[in-house]
C-alpha cells in the first residue's frame, strides 16, 4: 500500500517565464509545490508542461520537495505568497495545506486532491479533484455488481454526512440499500467492520477519508473484505493491487493537462473557477479477488480496464 498514502501527498515544481497572454490577462508565474517525487506526481507535472508546450507557452522549471528539500520549499512559498503575479499549483493534499496556510490572496490550483469539501470555501482556491461524482460511482457499481442489493459505507460523522445522504438517495434510485457505520476515530474501525459483516452487505464502497482509509487501516479493511467475501470498491489502483475488487482511476498526464488548462484560465480571469473533476473514467480490476469471491466480471469490462491484476 505504499503508493496510496503518498498519493494523498504531492509533487512539485516552480514555473516561470510565461509567454505573453491575451490582453485581458495579467502576467503570472506559477509556483508548483509537492511533497514527493513519485511517478504519479511526475506524470501530472509532465502533462502540465506538455499542455503549455502544445500551446506555445515556454516555461522555466525550478522544483522544490517538501520531503527532500523542505527548507527551500518553505522559502519559496514565503517569497511568492501574496504576490499579485503569482499563481500556485499544488499537487496533493499536503502541499495544498502548506500553501493555503501561508498564502492569503494568490490564486491556487489544487490538484491530486481526493476530498475537496474543505477547500471549496476558499475563494482563491480552484480544485481539480481526483474524485468522481457519486452518480458516476453508483453507475459503475451497477456495472461490476449488477446483483448487489446492500451497499456498505464506513464514514466519518465529522466529515461525510452530506455525501452519505446523497449516496443514500442515489443507491435507492438504483434499487440498492445503503448501510452505514460511523468511524469517528481509528479505534472505532474493528467494531464497525464487525457490524458490517453481520448485516451482511454485498459490497463495501470506500469514499475518500484519510481517517478511515489510511496505511494503518488498509490491512484490517482488506482482511475484512477477503475473509467475509465482501468485495471492496477501492480508492485507487494501489488498493486494487492489494485486494480490492476494482477502483475508478484517472490518467495522471491527462490530469496534469487539465490542471494546466485551469491555471491558464485563472490567469485570464479575476474570478475563481468551479470544481473540476476528471475528464474521463479509467479503472483497474483484481481478477484474483473476483475469483475468490465467486464473482464474474464481464469480459468487456476486463478488456477495457487500464489494469487487470491476476
Amino acid at each position: 500500500m505504499s503508493k496510496y498514502p503518498n498519493f494523498l501527498c504531492t509533487a512539485l515544481a516552480f514555473f516561470m517565464a510565461w509567454a505573453p497572454l491575451p490582453a485581458a490577462a495579467r502576467d503570472f508565474h506559477i509556483v508548483a509545490i509537492s511533497s514527493h517525487n513519485e511517478a504519479p506526481y511526475r506524470q501530472v507535472l509532465d502533462g502540465f508542461r506538455q499542455f503549455l508546450a502544445d500551446k506555445g507557452t515556454p516555461v522555466a522549471l525550478e522544483s522544490f520537495s517538501l520531503d527532500t528539500d523542505s527548507a527551500a520549499a518553505e522559502q519559496g512559498m514565503q517569497k511568492a505568497a501574496g504576490k499579485s503575479d503569482t499563481l500556485f499549483l499544488t499537487l496533493g493534499a499536503a502541499a495544498t495545506q502548506a500553501v493555503t496556510r501561508q498564502n492569503g490572496t494568490s490564486p491556487v490550483v489544487a490538484c491530486l486532491v481526493l476530498n475537496a469539501d474543505n477547500l471549496l470555501q476558499s475563494g482563491n482556491v480552484t480544485v481539480v479533484a481526483l474524485d468522481f461524482p457519486l452518480e458516476t460511482q453508483v453507475a459503475w457499481i451497477r456495472k461490476f455488481l449488477p446483483d448487489a442489493k446492500n451497499i456498505g459505507i464506513l464514514y466519518n460523522p465529522a466529515e461525510g454526512r452530506n455525501r452519505i445522504e446523497l449516496a443514500d438517495r442515489l443507491l435507492r434510485k438504483a434499487g440498492m440499500t445503503l448501510y452505514t457505520r460511523e468511524v469517528a476515530k481509528p479505534q472505532d474501525l474493528p467494531e464497525a467492520l464487525e457490524k458490517m459483516a453481520k448485516k451482511p452487505v454485498d459490497a463495501l464502497w470506500s469514499l475518500p477519508d484519510p481517517l478511515i482509509y489510511s496505511p494503518q487501516t488498509a490491512k484490517p479493511i482488506l482482511l475484512f473484505s477477503f475473509r467475509n467475501r465482501i468485495p471492496l470498491i477501492g480508492l485507487s489502483d494501489a488498493w486494487v493491487r492489494a485486494g480490492a475488487l476494482y477502483a475508478l482511476e484517472w490518467n495522471y498526464e491527462e490530469v496534469g493537462r487539465q490542471c494546466a488548462a485551469t491555471a491558464v484560465k485563472l490567469t485570464q480571469s479575476s474570478k475563481g473557477l468551479p470544481l473540476a473533476l476528471p475528464n474521463k473514467v479509467y479503472y483497474s480490476v483484481n481478477a484474483r479477488t473476483a475469483r475468490h469471491m465467486n464473482l464474474e466480471i464481464p469480459s468487456e469490462l476486463q478488456k477495457e480496464a487500464s489494469q487487470v491484476h491476476e
